[in-house]
């Protein structure tokens, strides 16, 4: 069985990072999250993921992994955006172990409809890291830094195939040349003038209210 890697998803480690507004108090049901040619993404698609995947990150006990909720849901929509563009160009990677969900922390904790989710999800990161790897730099000896130049090169031929992808304006991501990319964290509250850095900082991330904050509560004033 494949090891995981926390935090869970390893193309969410790619740049794949995109800034989202907080869905709070926003009906769920039919709500269109993105759109990839003929597949869609929806609201309760990115939120499922993002409550299991917060649930994990709280059940590390570690802050290190702690970030804004809105962050996290920004980078569960661009991996699934990602993979289902590699889906069209019929780009399938090959996975040779399922994913051990027994090593997944918190997994015990989650609904089964979370659980179901973020199997399915790991199984698609997996392969969509696998292409993505396929794809990159042949001269790249680190998997890691192969996939992130596979990025560029699924935004090429994804341009080329012609494939329509489209994102809810909320989520504040912009598609342009097959390259999808955020435009800053819209959940950062009115007068806060910070960087990402900031953001991220113990004392940003410990005065967010628990329906913000995904992952264990820092202490503040204590150095990440």
């Amino acid at each position: 069985m494949s090891s995981v890697k926390w935090p869970a998803a390893g193309v969410l480690a790619l740049g794949l990072a995109l800034s989202a507004c907080s869905s709070d108090g926003v009906p769920q049901t039919g709500g269109v999250a993105a759109e990839v040619a003929d597949q869609t993404i929806t609201l309760e698609d990115v939120d499922v993921l993002t409550d299991a995947l917060c649930t994990s990150n709280a059940a590390t006990g570690d802050a290190r992994y702690t970030r804004p909720r809105s962050q996290m849901q920004g980078d569960v929509l661009g991996a699934l955006t990602q993979a289902a563009i590699a889906d069209e160009l019929g780009l399938a990677g090959s996975v040779e172990d399922p994913v051990d969900t027994d090593q997944v922390p918190g997994w015990a904790e989650m609904t089964e409809d979370e659980q179901r989710e973020l199997a399915e999800f790991l199984d698609a990161d997996a392969r969509l890291r696998a292409v993505l790897q396929e794809i990159g730099d042949p001269d790249e000896a680190d998997p890691q830094a192969a996939a992130q130049s596979g990025l560029g090169e699924l935004a090429r031929r994804s341009t080329e195939a012609g494939i329509d992808v489209t994102v809810n304006p909320r989520f504040g991501i912009t598609v342009e040349d097959g390259a999808i990319t955020g435009a800053g964290d819209l959940s950062t509250p009115v007068g806060v003038e910070a960087t990402r850095g900031q953001e991220l900082s113990p004392d940003y991330l410990a005065s967010l209210p628990e329906a913000q904050l995904c992952g264990a509560r820092p202490e503040a004033g204590v150095a990440g």
